[in-house]
C-alpha cells in the first residue's frame, strides 16, 4: 500500500542503537516490533488491551506478514509510523504500518489478522469481527 487511506495511530520514535547493525543501519526485523508496538497501542486505546482479549476467549493471530524497505533507516533518524487498517473482511482484517523518514516511506509492514474464539482445550476458530472493533477500523 502506497498511501494510507485514513491513519488510525501514529507516533515518532528516535532509532535506537538496538534497532541497527554493525553498520549502523536498520536490523530487518526491528519495523516488525515497532509495527506490533502500534498494533498493541491501537487496540488498547480504541478498543480492549490484547490480554483482556486472550482472556476474555478471543484473539487476533497473524496469519501472514510482510515488510517492504525502500530507504535506509539509519542509528538516530526520527522517523513518524503511521497506522492504517485495510481489507477488512468478515474475520479479519489488515493492518499495516509505514515507517515514515521525513516525507519519505522508508518501510512498510503489513499483517494480516484473523478473530478467533479460543477454546477451553487451546484450539480456536475464525469469529466474526465484533461491530465495536470494526467501528474502531475507519480511524
Amino acid at each position: 500500500m502506497d498511501q494510507p487511506v485514513n491513519v488510525v495511530h501514529s507516533r515518532k520514535l528516535r532509532v535506537a542503537l538496538g534497532d541497527v547493525d554493525a553498520a549502523r543501519v536498520i536490523y530487518f526485523p526491528a519495523v516488525f516490533r515497532w509495527h506490533e508496538y502500534n498494533f498493541s497501542e491501537w487496540l488498547a486505546l480504541r478498543y480492549k488491551p490484547l490480554s483482556e482479549l486472550l482472556a476474555s476467549g478471543f484473539g487476533l493471530p497473524v496469519v501472514n506478514c510482510s515488510a517492504t524497505y525502500t530507504t535506509s533507516i539509519r542509528q538516530d533518524d526520527v522517523v513518524r509510523l503511521d497506522s492504517w487498517v485495510a481489507d477488512v473482511g468478515e474475520s479479519s482484517f489488515t493492518f499495516g504500518t509505514s515507517v515514515l523518514s521525513g516525507d519519505d516511506t522508508a518501510s512498510t509492514v503489513e499483517t494480516r489478522h484473523v478473530w478467533v474464539k479460543i477454546a477451553h482445550d487451546g484450539t480456536f476458530a475464525s469469529a466474526g469481527l465484533p461491530p465495536e472493533l470494526r467501528g474502531e477500523m475507519a480511524g
